[in-house]
């Protein structure tokens, strides 16, 4: 018969036995005090410090080369950050056990928790509820109360509220440590914090601490934030849905699938930090810089009701991703978005279910990115703002998919998207893999520059096929490269001669314009 255990199981096990170790610290340190008169608080700091040395020393020499951001004031605030919390605290604690016994040094530096609370009260202006003032009340009373006995028991009554002072006074001590992490609160928010860690926490790696990263956390709040009050911004009227958001829709739903079937692997894999990482890339990239900007309505237009209502859909199976991470933002932002109940809180809201998706949707739309992106960059170069209106013509060599021009004509403010059989002469043009894109010359292109811009570059291009050519040549390298690397040469060889080709006819247009 065999018995098997669920990872919750495991993991339980695991964190018992890790509190019952914890726990046993106390008594090996007692124990260690009982062997020789000479062992002392010091002796046994200077034993543990000495033991964890190596493995700092080995942390930090693997981690030699990774960039650290720190200025002198944090350093300063991470040194007596490490110094209070680590080794002033434990110090004091070692000194306590000499006097008191470890059952009661463990009860008496567990009340850290209730001075935090205390202090945050204090500092921070806090309230505290009257559920945590009973809390307190009683954790201080039971231990008033075992303080009380264990004294008549103790061997030394002197010494014993010594011992027992020195103890809560190391709770003080790492209590105040954890007050300190406030100060990074504040300044990026809870949720920008916790994003900063999650995403400088790699699987199997210690953090190596960056604010900036509580930056990014705090700017991904912002986005999101933003990304909310644009859609809530739009007027809604019952009108009909246009292609381009209907196309819009269909990607994203796939792309938001694919996704979580991404982020349950990483779950599984306890990979945290990269389950954050893929939901950061969906919310921050393909919704707020793509399916945004698909949707959106013409300037002072209103949007469609079913595409709205899509919109709102999508916004909220994305906080549902984000919750584990962003637990406060989430939250607030899912009860502005209507009027809910406590029972249909975020918090305990169904998990997106994962369902089939068209992977070839998504290629589809990434090779349509390339050509927005192609006419973005035209656009830059030559000064033709998004207002004036543009002709796109198409060799279609790929054969790539038509699915989704309304897009590429929307975004790229394409007035006719034109498929053709051969090139365009006198126009601008840019490729996408073997596809050929022309945009016909207004007025506003200056001719002279253009032809000096792409002389420039079909002078780049013959020069790196060159260096390839020479490669291909030296049959030492030939024989001996692995297939793979001939076959990238000679994928480079051939791209960089269909571009030169290219150039040169594009040059040639413009030359009889």
């Amino acid at each position: 018969m065999s018995i098997s255990f669920s990872r919750n199981q495991i993991g339980s096990v695991f964190a018992l036995c890790a509190a019952f170790l914890f726990s046993s610290k106390a008594i090996f340190i007692k124990q260690a005090y009982a062997l020789s008169s000479q062992v002392d608080a010091t002796v046994l700091m200077a034993l543990r410090m000495g033991s964890a040395l190596p493995f700092f020393l080995i942390m930090a020499w693997c981690f030699r080369k990774q960039r650290q951001r720190l200025e002198v004031k944090d350093w300063g605030f991470l040194i007596l950050s490490g110094l209070l919390g680590y080794y002033f605290a434990s110090w004091l604690d070692f000194i306590g056990l000499m006097y008191i016994s470890a059952s009661l040094e463990r009860i008496i530096l567990f009340l850290y928790p209730t001075l935090t609370v205390i202090a945050s009260s204090l500092i921070y202006k806090q309230p505290l509820r009257l559920k945590a003032y009973i809390a307190i009340l009683l954790s201080y009373g039971g231990t008033v109360i075992v303080m009380l006995q264990e004294q008549n028991h103790a061997p030394m009554q002197s010494n014993f509220w010594l011992g027992a002072s020195l103890v809560f006074a190391s709770a003080i001590a790492f209590a105040c440590y954890l007050l300190l992490t406030p100060r990074l609160i504040e300044k990026f928010g809870a949720d920008g914090v916790r994003v900063g860690l999650l995403l400088s926490a790699s699987a199997g790696n210690d953090i190596l601490f960056d604010e900036e990263l509580c930056n990014q956390g705090k700017g991904f709040s912002n986005k999101i934030w933003n990304a909310f009050k644009l859609i809530k911004g739009w007027e809604v009227a019952d009108i009909a849905q246009p292609e381009a958001s209907k196309v819009a829709i269909e990607w994203y739903e796939a792309k938001l699938q694919q996704t979580l079937a991404e982020i349950e692997d990483n779950f599984d894999k306890y990979r945290l930090s990269d389950a954050l990482m893929a939901i950061y890339k969906l919310v921050w990239d393909d919704f707020c810089s793509w399916f945004l900007e698909m949707i959106k309505p013409g300037y002072q237009q209103p949007i469609d009701r079913a595409t709205f209502e899509k919109a709102i859909e999508m916004l909220e199976n994305n906080l549902k991703l984000l919750h584990p991470f962003m637990p406060f933002l989430t939250e607030e932002i899912w009860q502005h978005i209507t009027e809910r109940t406590p029972e249909q809180a975020l918090i305990v809201s169904e998990w997106p279910k994962a369902k089939a998706f068209d992977a070839k949707l998504i290629a589809d739309f990434d090779f349509a990115t390339e050509v927005i992106s192609g006419i973005r960059t035209i656009r830059k170069d030559k000064n033709i703002p998004f207002k004036d209106a543009m002709e796109l013509k198409v060799v279609n060599n790929e054969k790539a998919s038509t699915y989704f021009d309304s897009v590429i004509q929307k975004l790229g403010n394409v007035t006719t998207l034109e498929y053709v059989s051969d090139k365009v002469d006198g126009a601008l043009s840019y490729r996408v893999k073997s596809n050929e894109y022309f945009i016909p010359i207004t007025g506003n292109i200056d001719v002279e520059a253009e032809i000096a811009r792409m002389e420039a570059e079909l002078k780049h291009k013959e020069g790196f096929l060159q260096g390839v050519m020479k490669k291909l040549s030296n049959e030492k390298f030939v024989n001996n490269a692995p297939a793979a690397v001939l076959e990238l040469e000679r994928k480079k060889q051939a791209d960089a001669e269909s571009i030169i080709n290219s150039l040169k006819e594009s040059i040639a247009a413009l030359k009889k314009s």
